[in-house]
């Protein structure tokens, strides 16, 4: 009786080393693949691997990174192209940090969510990096051609008498405005390039 409790023991560890071991190679074996229900910067990368993840990411935004800013004001265009942004995406970091999301919890828990087809619903925000000073020349740019002073009324000698100067009104593009409208552009490739320079009407202060 002893004896066959002692079996009885002896095959249960075995098991238990064996499941073990099982569920270790299991989850090792998922080292390098993102979970089910994750995304990055919006791009479902659910069960690819990280070079998978990469590519798909890429040419997700591939293109949409690339377009450049415009800005508007009556006939004036003004263009930032991603070049003179130095635009950049931190890819790499975007996808590590997809694997760790699921590498997060238990390996008990992760495999028995692989195995049931569970999902870590999920996103990796977009990481990139882009050129401050190019964003303020920009809107120093517009403001240097579309800004205009006001003009004060006055008169001037003509001939035997007077010629009168009639006042005129100033625009000045709101600047502040401007800069977060075009950064607002590059921080997200899928939102619309093209922006209106808005300002307001300086008004002189002889009439």
């Amino acid at each position: 009786m002893k004896h066959r409790s002692f079996v009885l023991l002896a095959l249960t560890l075995v098991l238990l080393v064996v499941g073990s071991v099982a569920v270790y190679a299991y989850d090792s074996s998922r080292d390098d693949r993102i979970a089910e229900g994750i995304t990055v910067a919006g791009v479902d990368v659910g069960g690819m691997t990280t070079e998978e993840a990469r590519e798909a990411v890429r040419d997700e935004l591939g293109g949409s990174l690339k377009r450049p800013v415009r800005v508007r004001h009556g006939d004036e265009r003004f263009v930032l192209s991603a070049k003179e942004a130095r635009l950049r995406t931190d890819l790499d970091g975007m996808v590590d940090e997809a694997i760790d999301r699921s590498r997060d919890g238990s390996m008990i828990g992760r495999v028995y969510r692989n195995l049931t087809g569970g999902r870590v619903d999920e996103d990796v925000p977009l990481r990139l990096d882009y050129s401050e000073r190019a964003v303020r020349k920009l809107v120093k740019e517009v403001e240097t051609t579309v800004n205009r002073p006001p003009q004060d009324a006055s008169v001037r000698p003509a001939g035997d008498g007077l010629q009168k100067i009639p006042s005129r009104s100033g625009f000045e593009v709101r600047a502040g405005k401007l800069k977060r409208d075009v950064i607002a552009a590059l921080e997200n490739p899928f939102a619309r390039h093209s922006i209106r320079a808005s300002g307001t009407k300086v008004k002189p202060k002889v009439t």
